[in-house]
């Protein structure tokens, strides 16, 4: 058995990358806009958990996210609002804590890019949420 572990591990190696589908760099089937839209989001919805499909009809608010002394979005409160997980709408700040005032447009664009940026690269499926 000793001498068949590295044959097993190859196929098993083998077996997953054939699986997933994504193999020397192809877009997954819902990434390939080649394919028509049914076909790619049957794809998707037939990827996603029961989680990640409820997660697409809920909506958190950006007011959320931290800014540090730059006036740039926090990793650490990325993470902490998204948890690595998609969500399908996303309210705008309203108010800037580092000011103390209402929020402004420059600044409703900066929280709507960090979330974007995150959602598109930190989650399983990058799907972006409705702004």
């Amino acid at each position: 058995m000793g001498k068949n572990k590295p044959i097993l591990a190859l196929l098993i190696l083998i077996v997953n990358i054939i699986v997933s589908g994504k193999v020397q760099g192809q877009p997954l089937p819902f990434q390939n806009s080649q394919l028509t839209t049914k076909e790619r989001v049957k794809d998707l919805l037939d990827r996603m958990t029961i989680e990640e499909k409820i997660n697409q009809m809920l909506k958190l608010s950006l007011t959320e996210l931290k800014q540090d002394k730059q006036g740039n979005i926090t990793e650490e409160s990325l993470e902490e609002l998204f948890k690595g997980e998609s969500i399908g709408c996303l309210d705008p700040p309203r108010w800037n804590d580092l000011t103390d005032k209402p929020i402004n447009v420059d600044d409703i664009a900066k929280f709507s890019e960090a979330a974007d940026r995150y959602l598109r690269s930190k989650t399983r499926f990058g799907i972006p949420a409705i702004q």
